[in-house]
């Protein structure tokens, strides 16, 4: 009998197992699943690593989930899978900080479908350009061979129809090169790519022969050069006195050129044009790197290296200013023109009772007191007193009255916490262009939930949300601060329902678009004084909050106070000395930073309580230094 369940035993197990491995045939032979890096080429240590996936359904009508996971990051992407159908989106994993493989796995009626994430792992301080054109390999001339060039360089390339429409999409590059069919980007991506520049990265426009991008009329004043058209003239000083050209002829893009640009040009051609935007670099080349002659000369790495290097004073200078805590680092790296750095904003009012991050629990030597007071109350002196009274039989009635007591001690110490409300509190940098709608929000957001339950965090034009950094610990003693298993990422990032238990802290880092109904718009003018230079104009409060302890950061000067208050349609007459290390510099970029302690951000649930603030970073623009009176 027992070896006949055993065979018994042994073809259900056997069954079992064919039955999932048909699944899992089923699954692999009628859904399709396929991935690559946007950036195709690219190796990243950026907190995103953004991918695009193809997922096509041969069998019947289906739907499902694909879920993302590392150890950093986990959401859920629903879809809907029509028979026949192919349907091909990005996903915006945040990039494990241990190095591992991001697991995708997708469920739907058919079966599970599940696969590992290759991302290609760059070394620390490597750069990464990415080149938007229809033709991929055009810029593998930037990669080191053999030389003694301090940067690596990887160069990554996505078509214009795929470009990522998240300005998250864009955070792994140093630089960004649009070329030929950069005019088919989606307008989705043109206005990421305007945040990308504005959160302090560089966007390079390539001119040459082909034009239509350089009027495309959605990059507005972004792009430094207007009503462009071609010419064709011959190869100027600038490439042939660096190394022969092989060619005589060159084309060149020309128009007009903002009078706030720094311009290269010879024999009455501009050959460049960069201005600052938010605190990043947008650059018009009037050639083309991959058209004849410039395609076969020797010199182009040099030149474009000179370009991506240069110009970062500003930038540092702003990093300088905020830095000092690991909340959020910006794209790119000090090496191609800007500083990687940690932005978080200061509240003038850090001491409210009512604010839950600011309470803490008694130390363990003062809990180890309590306990040793009790156990001394409710043993020794207790029964000793009722021994010496003759009535032991009472210690049923005071032992439970001294053990209220000593609890009423403990909770004294927390009652502000059992009392306060669902709070939340945000620390980071708003990044922003002066006169130009849009902005982008990055940094951290704590949540404080003090009953149990279920919670939509109600999030708009949040790009990436992810536990926040986990080499951090200063939050893990208070509760857990994982946001794992509730991210939902269906065109827009939504956290829907959030368990959490009693007196539960949360903290996660995030990316988000902003659109306020505000600029801050300027008119400044820069000149030349005795010592540097001086700022005069206007900076104009066109938001609904107030503005305190704003500074203008002009070059790599010290930040100069501009504006201790700044009510809400207020408008500050600015008139200040730049001193300056060495003679003033033909153009030069100004930003001003502030505090802003009543703007919302991130999740809108709860009491957004002070403590910290949302720094303002908004780039002024670049400025001709005239002449001095």
């Amino acid at each position: 009998m027992k070896g006949a369940f055993t065979g018994w035993f042994a073809k259900f197990a056997f069954g079992l197992a064919a039955f999932a491995a048909s699944v899992s045939l089923g699954a692999a032979d009628e859904i399709l699943i396929d991935w690559n890096p946007v950036w195709v080429g690219a190796r990243t240590q950026s907190w995103c690593s953004p991918v695009r996936f193809t997922i096509e359904n041969k069998g019947k009508d289906d739907r499902g989930v694909l879920s993302l996971k590392n150890e950093s990051f986990q959401a859920s992407y629903p879809l809907e899978l029509p028979a026949g159908s192919k349907r091909t989106f990005i996903a915006y994993p945040a990039t494990s900080i241990y190095g591992g493989q991001t697991s995708a796995t997708l469920e739907s009626n058919q079966g599970r479908y599940s696969l590992k994430l290759e991302l290609m792992a760059g070394g620390y301080g490597e750069q990464v350009v990415g080149v938007i054109a229809e033709n991929p390999g055009s810029y593998t001339f930037l990669r080191r061979i053999g030389d003694s060039t301090f940067l690596e360089i990887s160069d990554g390339y996505c078509k214009p129809s795929e470009a990522p429409e998240r300005a998250i999409g864009y955070a792994s590059l140093s630089a960004l090169m649009l070329g030929t069919g950069a005019e088919r980007l989606t307008t989705e991506a043109v206005e990421a790519i305007k945040l990308f520049a504005a959160a302090g990265g560089h966007v390079i426009f390539t001119g040459g022969a082909a034009t239509a991008a350089l009027n495309d009329t959605r990059w507005g004043d972004f792009l430094p050069i207007q009503n462009v058209t071609s010419h064709q003239r011959p190869v100027p000083d600038f490439f042939t006195e660096r190394s022969e050209v092989t060619g005589s002829i060159l084309s060149l893009a020309k128009g007009d050129v903002s009078a706030n640009a720094r311009v290269v040009a010879e024999g009455g051609d501009v050959l460049s044009a960069e201005r600052l935007w938010g605190i990043g670099r947008v650059t018009f080349l009037a050639y083309s790197f991959t058209e004849q002659p410039l395609s076969r000369w020797d010199g182009r790495r040099d030149v474009l290296l000179e370009m991506l290097t240069g110009h970062k004073d500003n930038t540092e200078a702003v990093a300088q200013r905020l830095s000092g805590t690991q909340h959020l680092v910006l794209p790119g790296n000090a090496e191609l023109g800007r500083s990687s750095t940690y932005y978080m904003g200061y509240s003038p009012y850090d001491d409210q009772e009512s604010n839950p991050f600011q309470l803490k629990l008694p130390p363990v030597w003062q809990i180890a007191l309590i306990l040793a007071g009790f156990w001394l109350v409710v043993v020794p002196i207790n029964f000793g007193v009722l021994s010496k009274l003759g009535r032991k039989e009472l210690a049923w009635l005071t032992a439970p009255l001294i053990s209220l007591g000593f609890a009423g001690i403990f909770f004294a110490y927390a009652s502000k916490l059992y009392t306060a409300t669902l709070s939340t509190s945000a620390a980071g940098a708003v990044v922003m262009q002066s006169g130009h709608p849009g902005a982008l929000y990055m940094g951290t957001q704590q949540f404080f939930f003090p009953r149990p339950g279920e919670y939509d965090l109600d999030l708009e034009g949040v790009e990436i949300i992810s536990p926040a950094d986990e080499y951090r610990n200063y939050y893990d003693r208070r509760g857990d601060s994982s946001l794992t298993g509730y991210v939902m990422d269906n065109g827009e990032i939504e956290v829907p329902r959030m368990k959490t238990g009693s007196l539960s802290f949360k903290e996660a880092k995030m990316q988000q678009r902003l659109r306020p109904n505000w600029v801050l718009p300027s008119n400044l003018e820069v000149k030349k004084a005795s010592r540097g230079v001086r700022v005069t104009g206007t900076i104009m409060n066109d938001s609904p909050n107030a503005i305190v302890s704003g500074s203008l950061i002009v070059g790599d000067a010290l930040p100069i106070v501009a504006v201790r208050r700044l009510e809400p349609g207020e408008t500050v007459d600015v008139n200040v000395l730049v001193v300056l290390n060495g003679d003033p510099p033909e153009y030069i970029d100004t930003v001003f930073e502030a505090v802003m302690p009543d703007l919302k951000v991130g999740a809108s649930l709860g009491d957004a309580v002070a403590g910290r603030a949302i720094s303002i970073v908004c780039g002024m623009g670049t400025y001709r230094v005239e002449a001095g009176s």
